[in-house]
């Protein structure tokens, strides 16, 4: 069965040309965990370890910070951006490390939520990057890896959604089939869904199921 599901995941994007790298992707830079999900009360700090690792032949220069994320269209396209309040949230043990080629790095990093935060979801990316090739006056490549966090506030918040649009073959005579299924959220923090989908005859044997 073939799915298109619009709830909570993450791709990396940027607005100059970059290449993008995680644990399975072959580049300058590899980043583990690659996603993160955290709850932290109002005044809670935690404080977590990432990995930073140089692929390349070469010895680079790394710099981190951390960037605002968002969903900007249906088709989960994002939207990466530095923003102020990120300053009272996140904080590096060092901003910037020299890997020699095929080692690796772990830095600490401490992350927590200012008193006044009120409940809902925050979504920051934590960005090792490296400068690359200049490829213009006007443009040059650019490499990072990103983590991913997932931040729950806890308090009054709701994780709904909603089926927007499902689309089924009329009639079938093949167990496995395509569907498209599209589910928007409505609440005010990420959530995981779990869909069932069953197939019946028209006397209601089931003759397929399936779970995602």
């Amino acid at each position: 069965m073939k799915f298109v599901k619009f709830a909570s995941s993450l791709v990396i994007l940027a607005s100059t040309v970059f290449a993008l790298t995680g644990q399975a992707h072959a580049g300058s830079l590899t980043i583990q965990p690659l996603r993160e999900e955290l709850e932290l009360r109002p005044g809670q700090t935690v404080t977590n370890k990432l990995t930073i690792r140089n692929t390349s032949a070469i010895e680079q220069k790394v710099t981190l910070k951390a960037e605002n994320f968002s969903i900007i269209n249906e088709n989960y396209d994002y939207h990466f951006a530095d923003a102020g309040y990120l300053e009272k949230w996140v904080r590096f043990d060092t901003k910037q490390i020299t890997l020699q080629p095929g080692l690796s790095k772990t830095v600490t990093y401490t992350i927590g939520a200012p008193a006044e935060t009120e409940p809902g979801g925050r979504y920051i990316a934590l960005f090792a990057t490296v400068d690359g090739q200049v490829v213009s006056d006007d443009v040059k490549t650019v490499e990072r890896a990103g983590l991913l966090l997932y931040i729950t506030v806890p308090g009054q918040i709701s994780k709904k959604g909603t089926v927007i649009d499902i689309k089924t073959p009329l009639l079938t005579s093949k167990r496995n089939l395509d569907w498209q299924l599209r589910i928007r959220s409505s609440g005010t923090a990420h959530f995981k869904n779990r869909t069932t989908l069953k197939v019946r005859t028209i006397f209601g044997k089931t003759v397929t199921e399936y779970t995602d």
